[in-house]
């Protein structure tokens, strides 16, 4: 596993962390966690595709008719999904696929999307096409908002989101981390990083 782990480099300090999905990956072939299944090629396309568009959306860009007809359908439905749940929750983005790493603790990933939500709450954001509702991604999208906040320490978040992107249906469902929750599994992937041995 180790020469599959993706690394992230630092600005700025001359250092590479590994991926924080990486490392869950890694606690998963431990049996730390249930077993991790690997995405198919062709969700994976899916995924990483709908990542950039959306990336591209939320920081003021657009898809023109001519790209939007280029587009696998199941893509442009999650696309869709995602721009229904902006539009529900009043979703206004502050960072989108920014590198995020915690000096402290050694990690680092990127998380989708970062920004306010109606009223005024301030909340990580991961899209998934797949599943929602597992440890896996209990582990990951707090842990981006903790590095957040350790290279922040004077903002706030008030809490994390899984948004699963139906690419049957074009439509969503969301999962809510409280902050308190969040900052438990926080706790729980770094106390899984020392168990795996990896400083």
């Amino acid at each position: 596993m180790i020469n599959q782990m993706r690394y992230h480099d630092i600005p700025g300090y001359g250092v590479s962390f590994p991926a924080i999905t990486s490392l869950i990956q890694l606690y998963a072939e431990y049996k730390l966690i249930d077993t991790y299944i690997p995405k198919s090629n062709s969700r994976a396309t899916i995924g990483t595709k709908t990542s950039q568009l959306l990336d591209r959306i939320l920081k003021g860009g657009h898809i023109d008719d001519k790209e939007w007809g280029t587009l696998n359908l199941k893509t442009r439905r999650a696309v869709l999904a995602a721009l229904k749940w902006q539009k529900a929750t009043g979703f206004k983005p502050k960072e989108s696929e920014s590198l995020v790493y915690s000096l402290r603790f050694g990690i680092a990933g990127h998380p989708d999307t970062i920004g306010i939500i109606r009223p005024w709450w301030i909340c990580v954001i991961d899209w998934k096409i797949g599943d929602i509702n597992n440890i896996r991604v209990s582990l990951q999208i707090p842990t981006y908002g903790f590095c957040y906040l350790e290279m922040y320490p004077r903002r706030r978040i008030d809490g994390f989101r899984a948004v699963h992107l139906d690419t049957e249906k074009a439509t969503y469902q969301e999962r809510i981390i409280p902050y308190e929750e969040g900052e438990h599994w926080f706790n729980e992937f770094i106390r899984m990083k020392l168990q795996v041995g990896i400083l």
